[in-house]
Order: C-alpha cells, then structure tokens, then sequence
C-alpha cells in the first residue's frame, strides 16, 4: 500500500468516527449553559438602599447648613429686615383701622414717614404754584416776533373797498354783540347780498357777553373784497374774533380783523392788527384767560 492510499484510508475513518461522535452529558450540559441568556441580576438591599442613604446624607447637610447660617452675625440680613419693615410701615400708613381700632402713638419710624409724606405733598402744591404761575407769564417779544410768520398782522385799510376809515379797537368794543373765542371748523361757499361774502363756521369754545353755548356753531361773514386784505381763515385755527348779529346776509355774524387775536395751541394770543396802531393797549403774548378778562370787564 503506497503512502498516499494509507493517508486516504486514514482521512475517511477520522471523518467517519467524527460524524458519529456525540457529546457526554456533562460537555452538554457546559455547553447549553454557554448558549442560555444570562438571568438578570437580582436587586440586593444594599443596591436599592444606597440611593436613599445618598439623598438622606444631602438633606442631612441642607439642615445643617441652614442652622449654620443662623448662628452667622445678623450683617447680610439687616437690609432685608429693614425693607421689610419699611414696606410693613408704608402698608400701614395707607391701610384703613378696623372699626373700634385705635391708632398707635407715632413712633420715630411712624414719625419719619409722616414728615416724608408731608414733604410730598408740600413738594406737590409748590409745583402747582409753579406750573400756574408759568402758565401765567407772558411771551417774550423774541417769541412773539419768531411767531409772526405763521400768525401774520392784517390791515383792512390797504383794500380799496374799505370806504370808511378802520376803527380802532376801543370802538369796536362798544359796535360788537360779544367777543368769541373759538375754532373754525369749516370754510363754506361764498354768500351774495349787497356783496359777496366769504363765510367761515366757528365753534364756540365761550364767548365774554355769555351769548352762546359751549359747542355753539355760527356763521361767519365778511365782504370779500376786504377779506383779501384780513387774516385769511382756516380750519383748525383758534382765534377770538369781535362779532355783531348781521342784517345782510341774514343769520349770519359779522366779524373785524381789528379786536381779532390768535390762538396759539400753547393758550397764548398774538394780535390778527396792529396794536400800537388801532390798539388801546398790548396784549400779544398774553394768556388767552387774562385777554378774555379784558375784553369782558
């Protein structure tokens, strides 16, 4: 037998005895236990029991912190105290006693909030006393003079329609029915009568003879060919205007530019004329309540 039919001979019995080979019962059993999942680990006392000293130990430390901080000299905590009693005491000062209740004697700190409370309200009433006496004052005639471009001065004189001589305001006052301050509101279609007239509607805001009604609304005329020669009219504008109950065109209040005044939205009056020719004093750069008082008395 030659060495290479030995070896084939050899190699077919290891096969054979391989394939029929089975395991004893212990190698089975060694190898079950290595294919079978692992059991999950039991939960001991000590392993559930750990977490829950860990959180004791923390509260344990709060507390003991906490009491620590107590025993501290009371440094950090005097501001806190004093806005508490602060607040404490303003809560007093403007909650009401219950019924039957008696008002404890004024303390130093009870004392001190009063003084404060009464120097508010002084501070109050000497800023009321400042705000009215500013309202008072008068424009300067720098200020008068830079609000001349918008609120210009008229002369009915220059039309050549003004046949008469332009009177001067003193006469004025005896000729009109009132003085009326107000705002116009709107600008209507030309009236004919003797004359073309331009009408404007004026609300009244009051008036010095009392003839109207706040909120009042009048008509306004006047001969056009002398309007183009007065303050030309336009909503929004406040003025105080001389009026006199018209005959024609009827229902309808004449008016002049001499004795007229503008309204600033600041409550101060510049002259629609000028003053120092048909004037019977100065009053551009008044407050609106003193020319009022004026015109009235």
């Amino acid at each position: 037998m030659t060495d290479h039919e030995f070896d084939e001979r050899f190699r077919g019995k290891y096969r054979a005895a391989a394939s029929s080979w089975t395991p004893d019962a212990k190698t089975k059993n060694a190898l079950l236990e290595k294919l079978q999942p692992a059991p999950a680990p039991r939960r001991t006392a000590a392993r559930v029991l750990r977490p829950a000293m860990a959180v004791c130990c923390c509260l344990v430390i709060g507390a003991a912190a906490v009491f620590a901080l107590r025993g501290r000299p009371q440094t950090d905590g005097i501001a806190l105290t004093a806005v508490t009693e602060d607040e404490s005491a303003a809560a007093a000062m403007f909650a009401a006693p219950a019924e039957g209740d008696v008002a404890p004697a004024a303390d130093g700190a009870g004392s001190a909030e009063k003084a404060q409370a009464r120097d508010a309200q002084n501070g109050a009433v000497a800023f009321a006393e400042a705000a009215d006496a500013a309202g008072s004052a008068w424009l300067t005639q720098e200020e008068i003079d830079a609000l001349r471009e918008q609120y210009p001065i008229a002369d009915p004189a220059d039309s050549p329609a003004q046949l008469m001589s332009v009177p001067p305001v003193e006469q004025v006052r005896g000729i009109a029915d009132t003085f009326v301050c107000g705002e116009v509101i709107a600008q209507e279609d030309n009236v004919e009568g003797y004359a073309v007239y331009a009408v404007h509607t004026l609300r009244v805001t009051e008036d010095t003879a009392g003839l109207f009604e706040a909120g009042d609304e009048i008509s306004l005329c006047m001969n056009t060919a002398i309007y183009e020669y007065s303050p030309q009219l336009a909503a929004g504008m406040r003025l105080v205007i001389p009026v006199t109950v018209s005959g024609e065109p009827e229902g309808y209040y004449n008016y002049t530019s001499i004795g007229m005044y503008y309204v600033t939205p600041e409550g101060y009056v510049l002259s629609a004329f000028d003053e120092a020719k048909y004037g019977d004093g100065v009053w551009s750069g008044a407050p609106l309540g003193e020319l009022l008082e004026n015109l009235a008395g």
